[in-house]
């Protein structure tokens, strides 16, 4: 999915932060029942700030134990 965003209303990384509340960044391939890599978590970004970005969040995020298992989300 490609999200087109005002980011004079919402930042990027406050995307990212509803991204991580909506699935479950730690499973592999899979989101509740439906498993296969259709299901993978995935961020692809425009430029290299927005991947500096998502990686940084998720740097923070396993630093803080939010999840309690390894983020393996695909930047």
């Amino acid at each position: 999915m490609q999200l087109t965003y005002d980011p004079s209303v919402i930042g990027y990384r406050d995307l990212l932060e509803i991204f991580f509340t909506i699935h479950n960044p730690t499973t592999e391939n899979r989101e509740g029942a439906d498993v296969g890599p259709q299901y993978r978590s995935i961020i692809l970004h425009h430029n290299e700030e927005q991947k500096e970005t998502a990686e940084t969040l998720i740097d923070e995020l396993e630093a803080n134990g939010v999840f309690g298992d390894p983020i393996v989300t695909e930047v």
